[in-house]
């Protein structure tokens, strides 16, 4: 015999059964320690810098499609020195603001693809002391922004660079030349060294309550595409 549900019954059985089939989505996530290193030639001299990093990747919880994903990217900016108390700094945002550009780039580097079924076993089949190397012109999209300060101890210094930059501050041929990731052991420390280098960080102005500005302006008498290089980056841009 075939017993048909009242309809107020069909909707609540419909609804229990898209939560359940929802509630499988998103339990996939992946960890991944890893040094990242990057490279910056300066009048011909090769100069490199590291950071251990880690990041981890998750599935998006119900999300519908299955490629809804979202990172926890940790550690700091890639520092270079290049001499004479310069560094460059090769940082966690892009120029708009956007995040993880250092842990999306290792990913590409590393060519796991995210989203297909079981991607997690693309990080875990990676072997600690699994290297790649990636060239600037394969990081389109996904280019971390890199600066510099004019002086260390004064943040509105900040300026981004390129070998225009460097020939005009610095009086040096420089240009970025790429970057290596080797995959550590989760037991590797992340590094900390940012802090160290540049003190002020803790106490650059606030802007408004969340937003640490190097530089501060004010967002409703200055449109944020008048805004400095200074004014638009924060301390997140150097470490989480």
């Amino acid at each position: 015999m075939i017993y048909i549900l009242p309809k107020p019954a069909r909707t609540i059985v419909a609804l229990a059964l898209t939560t359940l089939l929802l509630a499988g989505c998103g339990n996939e996530s992946a960890t991944i320690r890893y040094r990242a290193t990057a490279e910056v030639v300066i009048d011909g001299e090769v100069r490199s810098g590291s950071a251990v990093r880690e990041a981890t990747y998750s599935d998006t919880p119900n999300s519908l499609t299955g490629f809804g994903m979202s990172i926890a990217d940790r550690g700091e900016a890639i520092i270079v020195d290049i001499g004479d108390g310069h560094g460059v700094y090769i940082l966690r945002n892009d120029r708009s603001g956007s995040g993880s550009r250092l842990a999306g780039t290792m990913r590409l580097c590393f060519g796991v693809d995210i989203g297909d079924a079981g991607w997690t076993d693309g990080f875990d089949a990676l072997p600690v002391g699994q290297t790649c190397r990636i060239q600037p012109n394969e990081m389109s999209g996904i280019m971390p922004l890199i600066v510099a300060f004019r002086s260390e101890t004064v943040p509105k210094s900040i300026f981004e660079v390129t070998p225009k930059t460097l020939k005009s501050v610095f009086g040096v041929e420089g240009r970025f030349q790429g970057m290596t990731f080797e995959k550590v052991s989760r037991k590797t420390p992340l590094t900390k060294a940012v802090d160290a280098r540049l003190p002020w960080l803790d106490d650059i102005p606030f802007e408004g309550t969340t937003i640490r500005g190097l530089d501060p302006y004010f967002p409703p008498t200055m449109p944020a595409s008048d805004a400095t290089l200074a004014q638009r980056v924060g301390d997140y841009y150097f470490r989480d």
